[in-house]
């Protein structure tokens, strides 16, 4: 009796391992005809194009562009875009915006001239840094010369006046 029971749990098996390969199977036709449908139908939207004039977008083609993106410590990974129209900004306390390329533009450009701005301001400082120190300069120059002159001078003095 066992051995029936076996032979009927084995069988039983076999079929539901049967019934999930026939699933596999259903679901990779469909997967197949899908595919087949979207093919077809890009193919004749291509032709609907060519015939009215329109540019035609190639989508074998990857055209999204790739960067090397910082992961920290002299490490990088290569990216792509997803929506190279669209790029995100710091606008700062960590908080970033999506924004468009042209936007983008904009924003680098009001960088850049305030970066330009801090530069002139701080080559301006610099100018007015290194008068004061030229000041300070003569200045000490002018100390040395008076402190040699008075050691001199005393010097002079208490020969000439141990001498009489």
């Amino acid at each position: 009796m066992e051995a029936s029971e076996a032979a009927e749990g084995s069988a039983d098996a076999e079929l539901e391992a049967e019934i999930e390969a026939n699933e596999d199977l259903v679901v990779q036709t469909k997967v197949l005809i899908e595919r087949e449908r979207l093919r077809k139908k890009e193919q004749q939207q291509q032709e609907k194009n060519k015939k009215s004039g329109e540019a035609v977008f190639d989508r074998s083609v990857d055209c999204r562009p790739e960067a090397l993106v910082d992961l920290g410590c002299g490490v990088f990974s290569k990216a792509r875009l997803d929506t190279p129209d669209r790029l995100s900004v710091c606008i700062g306390a960590g908080v970033y915006v999506d924004l468009a390329l042209e936007e983008v533009e904009a924003v680098v450009n009001r960088r850049i001239s305030l970066l330009r701005e801090e530069l002139s301001n701080w080559m301006k400082k610099r100018g007015e840094v290194h008068g004061h120190a030229l000041v300070l300069q003569e200045a000490q120059q002018i100390l040395q010369y008076v402190s040699g002159l008075s050691a001199d001078g005393l010097a002079s003095l208490g020969a000439g006046g141990d001498g009489r």
